[in-house]
């Protein structure tokens, strides 16, 4: 016996025939305008992780001197015996 033929569009299969398959030709600007969305949205989120690392690195600068200052002196008065603890409750 033959194989008898399957019309399109009736499933034929994975790509046979125009009648109800998916050219991918269809999905191709979609697919392009959702990558450049994706890209897009990428380049802001980058630009903005740069911002707050810049605000946050300048904020960490401009305190770190005060810091350091506040750190050595009380080694200094922890070193004279001059550093005690004060309740605000008293």
């Amino acid at each position: 016996m033959g194989r008898l033929p399957v019309p399109s569009g009736a499933g034929g299969g994975a790509g046979g025939g125009a009648g109800g398959a998916i050219d991918n030709n269809d999905c191709r600007g979609k697919r392009a305008a959702t990558g450049k969305r994706a890209i897009v949205t990428m380049n802001k989120n980058k630009k903005t992780t740069q911002i707050l690392l810049i605000i946050a690195g300048t904020f960490a600068v401009c305190w770190l001197p005060y810091h350091l200052y506040m750190i050595g002196e009380m080694r200094r008065r922890i070193r004279k015996g001059r550093f005690l603890m004060r309740s605000t409750m008293s």
